[in-house]
């Protein structure tokens, strides 16, 4: 029921590339905005969405504060505070968060975190190069919908038990979800990002927990002009308050100790949120 988890890793370091392209980039005169129906249909606007159908930003409670937001998914809310040294850019920059989506179709990308200097850069109407980030998606068949803990005990064992299977048919179809992505994207931003995807190689599951799974996965990324970067992204598969949730984290990869450091930002992470939501 999980086999499509690994293609949310390889998907996190899409999303900071392609949102990296359009934060780098003047804001266009006519932004198109992409929404999807409740039919899944498709549709671009001169005007931005309502934030159900950006499918980026659901409702936040009055008790979504400086350090927090709270999200809603169906009849429950999660407490989602934010990653360390990082902001959240889709209320600043609803248009990144636009292009990021554009690559990831079946999942709904609630939020997007920033350094604070990158972030404060978009808030300004500047240029920024973001080379790490952090994103807090749901898969479009678990928004809303409440999982046992017993339930995603089992899905989890089954998840990691297939996940090499998994990779490989994740390797085949990341090539084709890209070029819809760089499509979709090119009606929102008038230009094809042309991101490319390969070497993408598995760097296997460092911590496991009866509520989560947390996995490594490297590829290289390249872009229109460019001979592209090695990336690194990790993925957390979560239950929240019966909620499914996939926290991604993805960095320019340099050496070892990036891996490491992306590793312990998303425990981090994973462990504030879950202490946030203790009942």
């Amino acid at each position: 029921m999980l086999h499509h988890v690994p293609r949310m890793t390889g998907i996190a370091a899409l999303l900071l590339t392609a949102a990296a392209l359009l934060a780098a980039a003047p804001a266009s005169a006519e932004q198109l905005y992409r929404s999807v129906g409740p039919d899944g249909t498709v549709t671009y606007s001169d005007r931005p969405p309502s934030a159900p159908e950006l499918g980026a930003a659901p409702a936040k409670k009055p008790a979504s504060g400086p350090d927090q937001d709270v999200f809603q998914f169906g009849a429950r809310s999660v407490r989602v505070p934010k990653p360390q040294g990082f902001e959240p850019i889709v209320a600043i920059a609803p248009n990144v968060a636009q292009v990021g989506q554009a690559y990831a179709p079946a999942n709904r990308l609630v939020e997007m975190y920033f350094t604070s200097d990158d972030a404060k850069g978009l808030a300004a109407g500047k240029a920024v190069t973001p080379t790490r980030s952090f994103d807090l998606q749901v898969m479009r068949q678990f928004d809303g919908v409440a999982v046992s803990e017993k339930k995603f005990e089992e899905m989890i064992k089954q998840s990691a038990a297939q996940m090499e299977r998994a990779v490989q048919a994740m390797k085949k179809s990341l090539e084709a979800e890209t070029k819809q992505g760089n499509a979709d994207a090119k009606r929102s931003i008038g230009v094809d990002p042309k991101i490319a995807v390969s070497g993408t190689e598995y760097l296997g599951v460092y911590r496991r927990e009866p509520w989560g799974l947390f996995f490594t996965m490297k590829n290289h990324i390249a872009t229109r002009g460019d001979t592209g970067r090695t990336m690194i992204a990790t993925t957390a598969t979560v239950l929240v308050n019966q909620q499914v949730l996939f926290l991604n984290a993805s960095a320019v990869f340099h050496d070892e100790s990036d891996q490491k450091r992306i590793e312990q930002a998303m425990s981090e992470w994973v462990d504030a949120i879950r202490k946030a939501n203790l009942k």
